[in-house]
């Protein structure tokens, strides 16, 4: 075999690994730039995605919905949410009523691991409003819907304080969700009485 076949089939060899070392490095490149997928569900959160559809809770419910609505005695209106899981990012609901839209500012509600209150402008109860709720760390949007309050829960604040509300005549008759609700009064359980039996009459005897 000649000098010059021999540089040739070197040169071959070496532009077969270069182009080797080249794809390999492509190839780690794309995958490297996949996106991996968390399991954290507040994380999806920032992706853009359809919005889920919010409406009213049902039993067994998966998904972020709506309780009830409650109303301090003079002030603001509560919104209470329900969460799919404990683990979810905090958002702010803006509700829209003939083109004005009104924000309300939610947090953690207390003694329910699974539960959010926004706090916000008073509604009227039977007219149909737009709900929208965007994630308090970009905007995004979460959930939104159109659907009318068909009940609000009055509480004064002296209720707020020890956990006990008073329902208006436009409440709700049923409640979704634990949600800290009134406690019934004690009723007094009756002792039966039985009448006292006077002693019989005696009568003389006759021969």
């Amino acid at each position: 075999m000649s000098s010059d076949a021999r540089h040739q089939q070197r040169w071959l060899v070496t532009v077969v690994i270069l182009l080797v070392i080249l794809l390999i490095l492509v190839v780690a490149g794309l995958i490297r730039s996949i996106p991996r997928r968390s399991s954290d569900p507040s994380s999806q959160i920032g992706h853009r995605s359809p919005a889920a559809k919010l409406t009213y809770c049902q039993p067994e419910d998966t998904q972020l919905c709506v309780v009830s609505f409650g109303q301090i005695e003079g002030g603001d209106m509560l919104v209470n949410f329900q969460l799919p899981s404990a683990i979810y990012p905090p958002f702010t609901l803006v509700i829209n009523r003939f083109g004005v839209e009104s924000v309300y500012q939610c947090a953690r509600t207390r003694g329910f691991l699974r539960g959010m209150t926004c706090r916000g402008a008073p509604q009227t109860p039977g007219e149909i409003l737009q709900f929208k709720v965007l994630a308090q760390k970009d905007g995004t949007l979460i959930a939104e819907g159109k659907f009318a309050i068909i009940g609000i829960a009055i509480s004064t604040p002296e209720d707020l304080s020890t956990g006990t509300s008073t329902a208006s005549p436009t409440a709700s008759p049923t409640e979704l969700t634990p949600f800290p609700t009134g406690t019934l009064p004690a009723m007094e359980t009756p002792t039966p009485g039985f009448p006292t039996l006077s002693p019989p009459t005696s009568y003389p005897n006759y021969p």
